[in-house]
């Protein structure tokens, strides 16, 4: 299910700490596994830090190539220091290059091969 955002805000800041989004947020635990909520960067937009202390997890995502190396570690710093436990780090827009082969495992059943192929230097 997508529960869109609604309304644009002028405050979203005093929307994450009202009573109304901790009864919301109660409300949806109850009826689903996993919530995934969906937040601007971390620099620069007080509603992303306001949302760290509300949930169980923040996933830290970084532009590769884009994003430098000070930036991402001033957004780690920032989101624990809201409350937020990193789960994790997405690195997007990353370009692999995998030679794919199908092969067979211990037991002879079909198996898939990703292999990264040597450099020409």
């Amino acid at each position: 299910d997508v529960i869109p955002c609604g309304r644009i805000q002028s405050d979203p800041v005093s929307l994450f700490r009202s009573k109304g989004f901790d009864r919301f947020l109660k409300r949806v635990r109850e009826s689903y596994d996993f919530i995934v909520l969906d937040a601007p960067p971390i620099h620069g937009f007080p509603d992303s830090r306001a949302l760290c202390g509300k949930v169980d997890g923040v996933v830290l995502v970084i532009e590769a190539g884009k994003t430098r190396q000070q930036a991402a570690l001033s957004a780690k710093k920032q989101l624990e220091e809201a409350g937020g436990k990193i789960l994790g780090v997405v690195l997007n827009k990353r370009r692999f290059t995998f030679q794919v082969s199908y092969t067979s495992d211990s037991r002879g059943a079909p198996a898939l091969r990703l292999r990264q192929p040597r450099s020409s230097s």
